[in-house]
């Protein structure tokens, strides 16, 4: 959602073209590091720690986007919220790989990114449309309180090792 209205925002709070433009360099040059990051990390952090960690910075990071007049923290919070999604997801889909023997849902993981890509303007759009650039920050941080029981859930049941060892998930 925040992504999808990110150059809008920054209209809206009267930030000129220029510097939206700069901001979406900056965007998209942080965009290319956090999946190689990750990459090199995933022997390294534990992938339930990070999938349940990472939709917190997420939610404080559309937060601030949604919430600022102050350029430099618009920018900042921007370039961390693009980068924290990229590199939260690389390890949210190596362990979706490592845990499906079937591959089905690594298969699905095309359906699962478009069916995000196409929700998050609609409903951005239409929180914006009945309240403002706001509410989508607001309502980034309700779905982050949803995710994080979600992948605590599942967190859980893994560290019972009741359907898969846990070696197997780290040494796979």
């Amino acid at each position: 959602m925040t992504a999808s209205f990110f150059e809008r925002i920054g209209v809206a709070r009267g930030f000129g073209q220029d510097q939206i433009a700069t901001t979406l360099i900056i965007y998209g040059i942080v965009s290319i590091f956090p999946a190689p990051l990750a990459a090199l990390l995933q022997k390294r952090f534990d992938p339930l720690l990070v999938i349940c960690i990472g939709p917190i910075f997420q939610g404080i990071f559309s937060f601030l986007v949604t919430h600022t007049d102050n350029y430099l923290l618009y920018t900042c919070a921007g370039a961390f919220m693009v980068f924290t999604i990229l590199f939260t997801h690389t390890f949210a889909f190596g362990f979706l790989a490592r845990i499906d023997p079937t591959s089905r849902a690594v298969a699905g993981t095309p359906a699962m990114l478009m069916f995000g890509a196409a929700i998050g303007p609609i409903l951005g759009g239409t929180l914006v449309k009945f309240f403002n650039f706001g509410a989508i920050g607001i309502m980034a941080c309700i779905l982050v309180v949803g995710q994080l029981i979600v992948f605590n859930l599942v967190r859980h049941h893994y560290s019972n090792k009741s359907a898969v060892n846990s070696n197997e998930i780290y040494n796979a």
